[in-house]
């Protein structure tokens, strides 16, 4: 025989049924600046190989700061009134299915009232405490020129460079959540010199062939470089404490690159093109396990479980894109103007990523795809340009792609996934005049939903999470002077 149950039938949407015991109060300030100094110079030669030499300097001195509170508060008894909630509508503009409306609390009257609502809590506001402060020197110089001369009669030009650049960064990081707010001082220096190549020849009139060779570096972010380290004691007698924190000694994340293409200019504003590339990547910063060994509080050394990010996994990137470019001449009347883009990516990705079990031993190296790269791609553009008048309304799509992967918690899958994302675009933007112009742009007009996944296409287990942007419309003035 089923068990009776009692259910409690109160109108869940009279507040007065309603509680609230906990108040989280976060504050986060974050400030930065910087200050950019460049000079270039062209010489332009009269004759020979070489036909223009460039130089030039670029220094950066940028500074980046974040402050920060927290507190908890904790009160049973504290009635919800009125002026405290707030009925929202529309969830998921109406495209769940889930409840769309409920009783929230209202942000702007906590805000309002914030002094009040922490004395209901026994709590006073509390001061701002800086986490970390950073001022990074960054210089670059660059030396190129380009040349030009003929082979069988067809035109050959380019462009040789070299790039010299480097950074000096140093850094205090803040233990907020020591009793003397104790302050690390660390420093960190790169310097690279980055060659480029690149090659066009005319196979005739209208079909030119180019190669290109680069190589760039990506700096890791501020908030990675943290050098505040905290350990986390062995509490359920696992054999190892835990430890978490950032590393002031990730080095940039470098690139060769290698390009290829063949471009047909088959009409004075039409063309049709194809490019053969390829990335090799080394030292991306990913989230790194690792066992360490650390002073325990009772002063004996003790094994803690380090995370932090680390400049522990390689890639490469092939791809081939093909494009064109097309607005046809000798339309009639207002169809005049009227034109397409549209370009097809195909990616073929591979990064070696270190997997570690929960006691920080790496256990295999995986190969997966690169994270963020999806295996194909295309974009059309439907494009109008007549007189003062200009309109794009595009639309692009990605397949799935392996997003990134999660903190190693609970029993979670590490891949997380994204499906299949599409979008559609509006712009359109009317000179009025020399000095004035007008603009209407809208995003995402068929709403699409964006989800998210644990294994390729929930292969693991089901949604992680489903976002939407909502469909917005923006006009805009732009007036010069």
């Amino acid at each position: 025989n089923p068990e009776t149950v009692e259910l409690n039938e109160a109108d869940v949407a009279d507040v007065a049924n309603w509680r609230t015991a906990q108040l989280y109060d976060n504050a986060n300030k974050n400030t930065g600046d910087a200050v950019t100094f460049t000079t270039d110079a062209t010489y332009d030669t009269d004759s020979g190989f070489f036909k223009q030499f460039n130089v030039g300097v670029r220094i950066d001195q940028r500074t980046a700061a974040e402050s920060f509170s927290r507190q908890d508060g904790f009160n049973p008894n504290v009635t919800i009134t009125e002026e405290l909630t707030y009925i929202n509508n529309g969830f998921f503009d109406g495209n769940a299915n889930v409840p769309t409306t409920w009783a929230v609390a209202d942000g702007h009257y906590l805000r309002a009232n914030s002094d009040d609502m922490r004395a209901v809590y026994n709590l006073q506001k509390l001061a701002l405490v800086e986490s970390f402060n950073i001022d990074e020197l960054t210089a670059s110089a660059y030396m190129t020129t380009q040349y030009e001369t003929e082979i069988a009669g067809r035109k050959l030009d380019g462009e040789i460079g070299l790039r010299y650049t480097s950074s000096d960064t140093d850094m205090e990081f803040t233990d907020t959540a020591s009793a003397n707010k104790d302050v690390y001082k660390d420093s960190a220096s790169t310097t690279k010199v980055l060659p480029s190549l690149s090659l066009r020849y005319a196979l005739t009139d209208d079909l030119y062939a180019r190669l290109a060779y680069t190589e760039t570096l990506r700096r890791p972010g501020f908030a990675s470089l943290n050098s505040r380290i905290v350990y986390n004691e062995d509490v359920t007698g696992i054999g190892y404490g835990t430890a978490g924190g950032g590393n002031p000694d990730l080095k940039p994340t470098e690139s060769q690159n290698y390009d290829f293409s063949l471009e047909w200019y088959f009409a004075d504003a039409s063309s049709l093109y194809g490019t053969l590339f390829k990335r090799e990547i080394e030292g991306f910063v990913i989230d790194f396990r690792r066992q360490v060994q650390h002073e325990t509080p009772t002063g004996e050394m003790g094994t803690y479980v380090l995370s932090q990010p680390f400049n522990a996994s390689n890639g490469e990137l092939t791809g081939l894109e093909l494009g064109t470019i097309w607005f046809p001449e000798n339309l009639p009347g207002v169809l005049d103007g009227f034109g397409i883009q549209a370009s097809y990516t195909a990616l073929n990705s591979s990064q070696s990523t270190p997997i570690t079990d929960s006691t920080g031993v790496i256990t295999e190296v995986k190969e997966t795809d690169l994270f963020g790269v999806s295996d194909e791609s295309y974009s059309v553009v439907l494009a109008y340009d007549k007189g003062d008048l200009g309109m794009r309304l595009s639309y692009a799509w990605r397949s799935e792609f392996l997003n990134n992967y999660e903190a190693a918690l609970f029993a979670n899958p590490l891949e997380m996934w994204r499906k299949p994302e599409s979008s559609m675009d509006l712009q359109i933007s009317y000179a009025v005049n020399d000095n004035l112009s007008l603009t209407f742009d809208g995003t995402n007009l068929t709403e699409e939903i964006y989800q998210s996944y644990y294994g390729e296409n929930g292969a693991t287990t089901n949604n992680f999470g489903s976002s939407l942007y909502s469909r917005t419309f923006a006009v805009g003035a732009r007036l010069t002077f």
